[in-house]
């Protein structure tokens, strides 16, 4: 027998999974990452964990490290949440000992309790015009707790921008638009909170140094397999 896996969000086909006749009930587990296939036959319970491979579109947003990396690590993220200014460390210290391995892809998810998550994203984006996203970005997370139209004036004057352009670029219905489109793709990928880490397009449930290198140091190796 077959059991088919549909994704909660839109309802589409992901896969199927084998059971044996013996299966006479199949609970979906909190969150829905794993299915609880019960037999009353066996009186067994069988923990049956997905890893469903979601389909990202990085193309247009902020990134680090080489384009043609093997491992893409996809951060939806929120300037004004200090768990996601505590991921920036650990994301530096990835691309430090995987330069070559792994690329870096920022996606904005800004929290809509956050009074200046949305500007912030917007001030980010028009210092990307200029080249200095990453810079901006930098700058935003070391003052995640006292975000305001103060501050983000003073980064662009720290950063050399040119005022006018920033000006500009921070109205801009372009960069509205992508903050949109960043925060609508998280919402069909189940993003539900901030940071929420992709690799490869499978979600990182735990974001420790060790479990990320682990999760790198797999993908490397199906890949490898897979080249050969």
């Amino acid at each position: 027998r077959q059991m088919c896996i549909r994704d909660s969000n839109e309802g589409k086909l992901e896969d199927t999974i084998k059971v044996g006749n013996h299966i006479d009930q199949i609970r979906v587990g909190p969150g829905g990452e794993k299915l609880f296939a019960s037999s009353r036959q066996n009186q067994t319970v069988e923990v049956i964990a997905l890893d469903f491979i979601r389909k990202i579109n990085v193309m247009g947003s902020p990134s680090k490290g080489r384009t043609d990396a093997p491992v893409i690590v996809t951060v939806f993220s929120d300037f004004q949440w200090g768990y996601c200014a505590q991921l920036v460390p650990q994301l530096e210290q990835l691309l430090e000992k995987y330069p070559t391995d792994v690329r870096v892809v920022f996606k904005n998810f800004p929290i809509r309790s956050h009074k200046y998550a949305v500007k912030a994203a917007m001030a980010a984006l028009a210092a990307g015009r200029q080249d200095k996203f990453w810079e901006f970005h930098d700058k935003l997370f070391k003052n995640y707790n006292r975000l305001n139209d103060q501050l983000i004036q003073e980064i662009s004057q720290e950063l050399g921008l040119d005022q006018t352009k920033f000006i500009e670029h921070q109205k801009s219905p372009v960069e509205a638009a992508r903050i949109r489109q960043d925060y609508e793709e998280g919402i069909r990928l189940g993003v539900r909170g901030t940071p929420t880490v992709f690799m490869n397009g499978k979600k990182v449930k735990n974001r420790s140094m060790q479990s990320m290198e682990a999760i790198i140091q797999q993908e490397l190796k199906a890949g490898k397999a897979k080249a050969e």
